[in-house]
């Protein structure tokens, strides 16, 4: 397996992980490249594509949260005062994170983790994750991740949610 540094030149293999991963999604194609494209101008975005030898098999990106940004606003209106001061600030939001389903429980959810979280310059990484989706929640309670708020709607048309930050200091 090798990792690359998601860019312009790679972001249609993010695309279709996308759409393999997450089906059935209504978004097209062009939405999900548009919003990618999108995150690639916020401020400290990274992101890695994994590969088996040609073959993407996963992704992983994020960037610095700030005021404005959609997801930084949709948690505002959920979290309570004292955790929008901690955990909005100087903080790093990993927005996706996703590996093929026959890929999974082989450590390359694991590596990708690990290979942006030393990336990040920020004291503390926050995220929201399904409600439902044990696998993923066993995954981050693995990594020391911790409950910030549980079971709420982040955002109306998505599933119910918990949102988990990670201290990095």
């Amino acid at each position: 397996m090798r990792l690359v540094a998601m860019n312009e030149r790679n972001i249609d293999h993010v695309v279709q992980l996308y759409k393999d991963i997450f089906l059935p999604t209504k978004e097209t194609n062009l939405d999900i490249k548009n919003r990618i494209e999108k995150h690639m101008q916020y401020g400290q975005f990274f992101g890695m594509i994994s590969y088996d030898f040609n073959t993407p098999i996963g992704f992983i990106y994020g960037y610095r949260t700030k005021p404005g940004q959609f997801f930084h606003e949709k948690l505002k209106s959920v979290l309570e005062s004292h955790q929008i001061d901690y955990w909005l600030s100087d903080a790093y939001e990993l927005v996706e994170i996703a590996v093929k389903k026959e890929y999974r429980s082989l450590g390359v959810g694991t590596i990708l983790h690990d290979a942006l979280l030393e990336q990040v310059s920020l004291p503390k990484v926050i995220l929201a994750v399904e409600a439902s989706n044990q696998e993923a929640i066993t995954f981050y309670e693995n990594k020391y991740w911790e409950f910030i708020k549980q079971e709420i709607t982040v955002i109306p048309a998505a599933p119910v949610q918990h949102v988990i930050g990670k201290s990095l200091i």
